[in-house]
Parts: C-alpha cells; sequence; structure tokens
C-alpha cells in the first residue's frame, strides 16, 4: 500500500480538490481495499485495483460532504494584477469549474487520472 500511496493521493485530491478530505479518502480506500484483499482477483496490477477504491471512496465522500466541491468562492484570492485583471481571472475560474462541474463522473475520473497520476 506504501508504494501506492501517493498516487492514491492524488486521485483523491484531484477529485475532491482539499488535501484534507483527501487525506481522509486514503485513509478509507486503504481500510476498504485492507477489507477486501481477498477480492483482488490479480487479473491486472494492483496499482489499478487500488486506485478504483478510491475513485470510488472520493466519490462517495463528496456525496456525504453536500459541499460544492467547485465553488470557486472557496479559492483564496491571490494577487493577479489590478481590479480588472482580477475580475478577469475570476470570471475565467468560475468558468473552467462550470466546465469541470458539468463533467459526468467518467469524464472526471479519467481527467483526475490523466491529471493526478500523470497517466498517458
Amino acid at each position: 500500500m506504501r508504494e501506492h500511496a501517493g498516487a492514491m493521493y492524488r486521485v483523491a485530491v484531484a477529485i475532491v480538490r482539499d488535501s484534507s478530505l483527501a487525506e481522509d479518502v486514503v485513509q478509507e480506500a486503504i481500510i476498504r481495499a485492507w477489507d477486501h484483499m481477498d477480492t483482488f482477483r490479480g487479473e491486472g496490477p494492483i496499482q489499478g485495483w487500488l486506485l478504483r477504491i478510491t475513485h470510488n471512496a472520493a466519490v462517495s465522500m463528496l456525496r456525504r460532504s453536500r459541499e460544492d466541491p467547485w465553488d470557486p468562492q472557496r479559492i483564496p484570492e491571490q494577487a493577479v494584477g489590478g481590479p480588472e485583471r482580477q475580475l478577469i481571472a475570476r470570471s475565467d475560474l468560475e468558468a473552467a469549474f462550470a466546465g469541470l462541474k458539468s463533467l459526468d463522473e467518467l469524464s472526471l475520473s479519467i481527467l483526475a487520472l490523466r491529471v493526478g497520476v500523470e497517466m498517458p
């Protein structure tokens, strides 16, 4: 599990968008994997199995949290220039989050794996 914890964390943080929640997700995923180790059939790499468990745990966490993890208002302001530039940056950020929010679960998972784990 230690060997794959980093990849599990990257998938979790890519989905839940919060480092503390991602740590909880990984912990939950490790417990689930340990409890269900006898169901691993060995037909593929164990990392894929663990990442799927992590993905499912992250989605479950989001469903339970009832918070909108894509809320742009939760992102701290950063100095990006004058007021006009900040307004444009905020608008761009909101548009990006709206696009991510519109993705179905499969597409979001693919994106999370591609970006979070740097898979080809």
